[in-house]
């Protein structure tokens, strides 16, 4: 009886957690300093791509708040799906926030296009 309840409780913990994947997004506006170190997901639009070296990516994306960097390489798990999005299309991704230099912004470790 027990493992039952377990596995029933393990299965609707999954579906939860799944739901808010899908449907949470953090606005750009509020990510701050705070925010170094931490996981979110943002959704929004590919403003500006640009190559950073051999082998990397800097994208610029924006909701409807504010924009923020976003840098992938090609060793990421992001990179295949974002290397096929191009600027004016919709993305969400999810990754951590860094700075470098005096900017914030996105290491993704999942990215899709958006309908």
């Amino acid at each position: 009886m027990l493992v039952k309840v377990s596995a029933i409780l393990s299965v609707v913990f999954f579906l939860v957690s799944l739901h808010l994947y899908e449907t949470s997004h953090t606005k750009i506006v509020s990510i701050n300093k705070s925010y170094i170190g931490k996981s979110v997901c943002i959704a929004g639009e590919v403003i500006k791509k640009t190559q950073a070296g051999k082998t990397c990516y800097l994208y610029f994306v924006r909701d409807e708040t504010a924009s923020i960097r976003v840098f992938v390489c090609n060793y990421s798990k992001a990179f295949n799906s974002l290397s096929e999005i191009d600027i004016g299309e919709k993305v969400k991704i999810c990754g951590k926030i860094e700075k470098y230099r005096d900017y914030l912004e996105i290491i993704p470790f999942n990215a899709e296009k958006q309908q």
